[in-house]
């Protein structure tokens, strides 16, 4: 019995291991449970485990022992990040990613975080028009290069540093996405603010069996392009509403560098966050701890990277991500 739950338990789970490795489209199904992977793999290792030590059988142990070997192949390395630069030399530049929720944090909550980390260059998301309005004067003193739409729901950009030729560009099925060129003392670099459309929920039957992410996709692969084909320092970041386990993660992060993936530590999962007035609270149900990993900074080879993190204690149901880098 013991046996047969533990090859029931690691089998289906090693071959979606596999079949990430292997797929580039994502089928509706596997796009979600590609997602669940970084947690999937150590709760089947315990699971296994648990079941080696009741059956004692060479083959459970065998099992569990393949969970465990997978998951360090496949995920070791974010429990031991990449060394950081020294934190010498070009200009610093601290970047902060932060989905705010629309309409679960107020402007007073979201200047109090802004001010506590104290970037240099801040995408928000999913502003409304009164709390882009609210923003705009309430950071005003020390981010005064804004590119703001207070028409509409949108991305914003913060600046300490001049902004120039900030545009909303339209793109058909999805939302417009927030580019600038910003002025780093006398260096131009270029800024993509990112939010594409969520991921269409498939159903079958009426029964939803996955998730569909070729809509966020379908914005973020030619942005991604356009930025390697620039020159220059380069920053594309936000919530870009794709899993890093997504097999288009691997095509928009092409020839760009990931930072948390570089130089921070653990898994860096950054949805969803069960506060006190996200969706899922008041839908009365919701994880303890965020699942997926949807929110990036990405930057090009002219940046290096010291620090990344991630913090949950808004009231968003994201969390949002701090990076510090160096222009080299």
């Amino acid at each position: 019995m013991a046996i047969g739950l533990s090859l029931g338990v690691a089998v289906p789970v090693l071959l979606l291991v596999w079949a990430q490795g292997a797929d580039t489209v994502g089928p509706a199904p596997l796009v979600v449970a590609y997602a669940a992977l970084p947690w999937l793999l150590p709760l089947a290792a315990l699971v296994v485990l648990g079941l080696a030590f009741v059956a004692r059988a060479p083959l459970t142990w065998l099992a569990a022992l393949a969970l465990i070997g997978t998951y360090a192949w496949r995920y070791g390395h974010v429990w031991w990040p990449g060394q950081a630069v020294e934190a010498a030399g070009g200009l610093h530049l601290r970047v902060m990613a932060f989905n705010i929720g629309d309409q679960r944090m107020t402007a007073d909550e979201v200047i109090e975080r802004v001010r506590a980390e104290n970037p240099d260059l801040i995408s928000i998301e999913e502003l409304n028009p009164f709390t882009a309005a609210a923003l705009n004067q309430g950071l005003a003193d020390q981010w005064p290069h804004q590119a703001l739409d207070f028409n509409a729901p949108s991305t914003g950009l913060f600046s300490r540093y001049p902004l120039s030729s900030a545009e909303f560009v339209p793109t058909e099925g999805n939302r417009p996405y927030l580019r600038a060129d910003v002025d780093l003392n006398g260096v131009m670099g270029h800024v993509f603010a990112m939010h594409p459309s969520a991921p269409d929920v498939v159903f079958r039957r009426n029964v939803p069996i996955g998730i569909n992410d070729q809509r966020p996709r379908a914005q973020l692969v030619p942005t991604a392009e356009l930025v390697r084909a620039l020159t220059g320092p380069r920053l594309m970041l936000g919530d870009f509403n794709l899993s890093d386990q997504s097999p288009g993660y691997a095509q928009v992060t092409r020839g760009l560098h990931d930072t948390f993936a570089e130089v921070g530590f653990g898994h860096g999962f950054t949805w969803p966050v069960a506060q006190s007035r996200n969706t899922l609270k008041r839908w009365s149900w919701g994880p303890p701890f965020p699942l997926v990993r949807i929110d990036y900074i990405l930057h090009s080879d002219e940046f290096a990277a010291v620090a990344a993190r991630v913090d949950c204690g808004s009231n968003s149901d994201h969390c949002y991500l701090v990076a510090d880098l160096v222009l080299k």
